[in-house]
């Protein structure tokens, strides 16, 4: 409303101009009030969802995670005890290299020994 477009008129007409527009501003108002009620409606029941899955998701999550710290407790044991049982191997390999290696030196004496008895007497 400018006052060019108002100085014609009388005190009634501007009044009604004016509750006019406020009238339309009214209506405005309304449907943006509406317009954001609908977002807060969509904004609360998407966090409801998020909330809910939350909820469903949270108690896998924590068993997932507790099933991995169980593997690896039980992978540490298992690596221990095979560390173990391949040091005991490993001795075993060193006695039986040894022993092998004497036998090796029992059998290529005697194999002296004997070579020298079938030698005949000179």
């Amino acid at each position: 409303m400018s006052e060019e477009n108002t100085k014609d008129l009388t005190l009634d007409e501007k009044l009604d101009l004016l509750l006019a527009e406020i009238r339309e501003a009214k209506a405005e108002v309304r449907e943006v009030k509406a317009v954001v009620e609908n977002l807060d409606a969509r904004l609360t029941a998407l966090e409801s969802k998020v909330e809910e899955r939350l909820h469903d998701t949270r108690p896998i999550w924590q068993r997932v995670q507790q099933q991995i710290e169980d593997l690896k407790i039980e992978s540490n044991a298992h690596f221990a005890s095979i560390e173990k049982e391949l040091r005991i191997v490993n001795r075993q390999f060193e006695v039986f290299s040894t022993d092998m290696m004497k036998m090796r030196a029992e059998i290529r004496d005697f194999d002296e020994r004997l070579a020298a008895m079938e030698q005949p007497a000179a």
